[in-house]
């Protein structure tokens, strides 16, 4: 069951994470967000009165990116709704439009690169670390490591969504091939559970990819090598996708996404063909 929004914030705001005054007013903005107590544009305008007075005084203050920070907590909890999903990237469209100058009229940048905020500073580094990330696998067991595949989906799901609007937003296709060869590297000796679990992560991930965007990449792949992106990469997941739904050794709920995944595929380059 997705968690609901209130429950998401009401974790957040315990979070010894988000502890800080500006975390938490944070937090109540992107609950009233979410709850449709708010507007995207509303949102980022509160969201830029909390940390105005830090950015005057540092605009290097680490308090300043808390902003990506709740957004990439939120993304892992509630972004398997597709109303969240377009609520947090109206979000970040809305913080993009806002234009912030120093006394002088000069553009404020972040220290680390990018202009407040029209470069959504850090975003793209701290989406890949807090938000899409797989954390290793090593020294925990396979129960544990699976226990990320929710939030992972979810983070998917808001990616490829974003990637949806626009091909180039954010650095997004990043991520593509990287959850596409996640998932052709999963299916080894199934008599272990290992190869089972990366399964139950890996293709839910990679369906999720090719639902929401599958055009886009496609295209994507015909323009060639964006981001290691070719058509012969296209044809390699469909093929893998399309041996995974037909193994008799993997598990019917896998199988039915990896299915899915290539008569999306099918559909999209006009080949039925595994």
């Amino acid at each position: 069951m997705a968690a609901s929004v209130t429950s998401w914030a009401a974790q957040a705001r315990s979070s010894t994470s988000f502890k800080n005054v500006e975390s938490q007013k944070i937090v109540d903005i992107y609950e009233e967000l979410l709850e449709s107590r708010n507007s995207p544009e509303g949102a980022a305008d509160e969201i830029m009165t909390v940390l105005r007075p830090i950015i005057d005084a540092d605009p290097t203050d680490i308090r300043v990116m808390s902003v990506w920070s709740v957004f990439c907590d939120a993304v892992r909890t509630v972004s398997s709704k597709k109303e969240a999903r377009e609520q947090l990237l109206q979000l970040l469209i809305s913080i993009q439009k806002i234009e912030l100058k120093d006394e002088h009229g000069n553009a404020i940048c972040y220290a680390w690169g990018g202009k407040l905020w029209s470069d959504l500073p850090t975003f793209g580094a701290m989406f890949r670390e807090y938000a899409i990330d797989i954390e290793s696998d090593e020294e925990i067991s396979g129960e544990e490591w699976l226990e990320q595949a929710t939030p992972v989906l979810n983070a998917t799901l808001f990616a490829s969504s974003a990637l949806a609007y626009h091909e180039d937003w954010e650095g997004m296709a990043f991520h593509v091939p990287i959850a596409m060869n996640n998932m052709c590297n999963s299916q080894n000796n199934l008599d272990t559970p290992e190869p089972q679990y990366r399964l139950e992560m890996f293709v839910p991930c990679a369906a999720a990819w090719i639902e929401q965007s599958g055009r886009t990449i496609y295209e994507l792949c015909e323009k060639g090598a964006r981001y290691g992106m070719t058509l012969d990469g296209w044809k390699h997941w469909k093929s893998r996708a399309g041996e995974i739904a037909s193994s008799v050794e993997v598990q019917s709920g896998i199988k039915d996404k990896a299915r899915a995944m290539f008569i999306n595929m099918a559909q999209i380059d006009g080949d039925n063909t595994i």
